[in-house]
Formats: C-alpha cells, sequence, structure tokens
C-alpha cells in the first residue's frame, strides 16, 4: 500500500539578480518540510492555535524578533521533527559569491529565473533525499509555493525534476501560500534560515533553527 507523503517547498529570497538595481535580497534559500498525510492535523493544529494565540490574520512574512515568541512557534516544531512527525532541510546562496550560471551579467542565462529556480529546486531535492532517502512505497508530492507562470513554465518544473534530473516524483503541485499553513512555516523557517546565515539571528534563536540541515550550494 502506498505511503502518501507531502514536501512542502518555499523560498525566501528574491530569485533575480542582484546587480544593485533592484531591492533583490542578497541571498536565496529554499526549505522543504515533509510529513505524511496521516500524521499532518498535529503540525496544523499547532500553527492554527499558534496564529490564534498570537492574534495573526494575515500571512507572516519573518519568525517573530522577540525570542519567548519565536520559541513559542518553534519548540513544538522542534518536537514534532525530533518524534518523527515532519522532515525539514534547507539550501541556501549567497549571490555575489555564486559561482553557477546564473545570476551573473556575463552569463546567457543569467536572469533566468525559471531555471534558477528549477537549478535550487534540483539542490534542494537532492540533500533532503540524501537525509530521508524515499521508501518503495511512498508516493511523493510536492507542493511549491504558487509563483505566477505560463503553463509551458510548469511543464518544463516538472520535466526537469522528473524526467531530467530523475527524481521519483508522484505529484507537483503550486499552491498559494495563503492557502495553506504549513507553506507559510515553510516560509517562515526558510527565513529564519537566511538571517541565521547573515548572523542576524540572537543565539537562542539560531540554537532553535539548528535543528535544519542546512546546505550551502554558493558554489556548486
Amino acid at each position: 500500500m502506498n505511503r502518501p507523503l507531502f514536501l512542502f517547498v518555499d523560498e525566501s529570497g528574491d530569485a533575480g539578480d542582484n546587480d544593485g538595481t533592484r531591492s533583490n535580497t542578497i541571498y536565496y534559500t529554499e526549505l522543504a518540510i515533509q510529513t505524511e498525510y496521516g500524521r499532518l492535523s498535529p503540525l496544523v493544529r499547532h500553527i492554527t492555535t499558534w496564529r490564534y494565540e498570537e492574534n495573526i490574520s494575515t500571512e507572516p512574512k519573518h519568525l517573530p524578533k522577540d525570542e519567548s515568541k519565536c520559541k513559542k512557534l518553534l519548540e513544538p516544531i522542534i518536537g514534532l521533527y525530533e518524534t518523527g512527525v515532519i522532515k525539514c532541510s534547507a539550501v541556501y546562496l549567497l549571490k555575489e559569491e555564486y559561482t553557477g550560471p546564473y545570476l551573473k551579467t556575463e552569463s546567457p542565462v543569467w536572469n533566468n529565473r525559471l531555471r534558477f529556480r528549477n537549478f535550487v529546486h534540483r539542490q534542494l531535492l537532492e540533500h533532503h533525499f540524501s537525509l530521508y532517502p524515499k521508501a518503495k512505497d511512498d508516493y511523493i508530492s510536492v507542493i511549491f509555493d504558487y509563483h505566477r507562470m505560463a503553463r509551458s513554465d510548469f511543464k518544463n518544473i516538472t520535466n526537469y525534476l522528473c524526467k531530467i534530473c530523475g527524481f521519483e516524483l508522484d505529484n507537483i503541485l503550486h499552491l498559494d501560500s495563503e492557502c495553506s499553513w504549513v507553506l507559510q512555516l515553510a516560509g517562515l523557517l526558510a527565513h529564519g534560515v537566511s538571517q541565521m546565515q547573515l548572523g542576524e539571528t540572537t543565539r537562542i534563536i539560531t540554537d532553535m533553527l539548528n535543528f535544519i540541515p542546512v546546505k550551502d550550494i554558493t558554489h556548486i
């Protein structure tokens, strides 16, 4: 019998260039949260309770700066990770030091955001499945945060990940994060990882985020 798994993926940072003419970030981070269909409810219940108690009515874009409020969000998440309810992974790069074919004006594909995202998706999935190998009976649905794109672009992502890279993914979806609180959590953690790599989090918040295996893909 197939075991349905969800892999929620969100980003932090801008996928474009960093030439100083736009308000782009100096980093780019992507993070995945994996859980089984039958174990999704405790994660959703925690996020729902946290949003209610903190009176959050709109999509949060970053972790609370207050350590006690951040602890209230993250400690149960860490508990879910330690008990195997969820699995997490992340990749990040610093744009100015990045040595790949994207983001550099001398490259013919320097500002191709679709191909850049494909590159990061591949690095994240390779990192994630090296940590948490896929079992034969796993039915994996990857859910990306929604980006406005043509149907041909969406087919390009599916073709690249499944046929060119060879990932055994059963379903690839795009969903607006406003419709999924787990995607929102992935975005919050991705932003936290970004700030941690830039040295902009407190020691306590950094310690809480250390449960996430992070891979630097700046020089890949």
